[in-house]
């Protein structure tokens, strides 16, 4: 039989003691989070980044995820207050059962097991979903985004309880698990939707490179869509064709954003 959790004392968050041990991991994984969402981007113009990446810019891939990171472990600090104002303890402290003050229901088994299902069938759903722009399933999208938003927030907010309550370090761990998973998820959507406005002819930034001999203007038809620390990736929409340009004969650069 399974053993309720038992309220304690406060000692909060016992799993802090043990991120020190997970930290060379917790690199490695965002390493690869960051080269999967990178490579994500660049498979929509066919670039294999991978062969244009430097070994300092590999050790360094996730600096660029560095603020979406302090502001998702905000977002849970803000869940765990949330969660401390929502929700008041039961009188049985063997009871694994939290109630929302004013409400007296609990949330039933087959309600939690359906957000389950929700969510991770729409974090992988959304991972996978090649979006067409001119196609574009916007009401869909929306009802299902508004649903999982509410679900999340529902089960974060529980489970930021359960952690701060009864100490529980599991539902610390499944607390980050599903807000990375989510991060992750998402970002990568982004990142292939960003790719395919901008194959579609809607750039970031235009550039002016200045070399030896000549100038290359990006326009409508030739486009930005990236770079790294030796080259350029520049696309012609018209030819549906790459040309990458080496930043070592390159005098200066001009870079705008575009205002769209």
């Amino acid at each position: 039989m399974k053993e309720k959790p038992v309220a304690k004392k406060k000692n909060f968050y016992p799993f802090l003691k043990e991120l020190k041990d997970y930290l060379p991991i917790i690199y490695i994984g965002l390493i690869l989070i960051s080269f999967t969402l990178l490579n994500a981007y660049y498979k929509k113009f066919d670039v294999n980044i991978e062969n244009y990446l430097s070994f300092q810019e590999v050790i360094y891939l996730f600096l660029p995820l560095s603020e979406l990171l302090i502001l998702l472990m905000v977002f849970i600090i803000f869940m765990f207050l949330i969660s401390k104002v929502l929700y008041v303890e039961s009188e049985d402290p063997s009871n694994d059962t939290f109630f929302l003050k004013n409400t007296i229901k609990k949330t039933p088994k087959w309600l939690r097991k359906f957000m389950n299902y929700f969510m991770y069938t729409f974090i992988f759903g959304i991972s996978f979903y090649e979006l067409d722009i001119e196609k574009y399933s916007g009401v869909l999208i929306l009802i299902s985004t508004i649903l999982f938003t509410i679900f999340f927030l529902f089960t974060i907010i529980s489970k930021s309880h359960e952690a701060m309550y009864y100490e529980d370090v599991n539902s610390m761990k499944n607390i980050f698990f599903l807000c990375v998973l989510a991060f992750f998820s998402i970002s990568l959507f982004y990142q292939r939707f960003q790719a395919q406005k901008i194959k579609s002819g809607i750039p970031k930034f235009n550039l002016q490179i200045i070399k030896e001999k000549d100038t290359i203007v990006t326009d409508d038809n030739l486009i930005y869509f990236g770079e790294t620390k030796n080259n350029y990736f520049l696309r012609d929409i018209k030819n549906k064709q790459n040309i990458i340009i080496s930043k070592s004969n390159i005098k200066k650069v001009i870079k705008k954003k575009v205002n769209k």
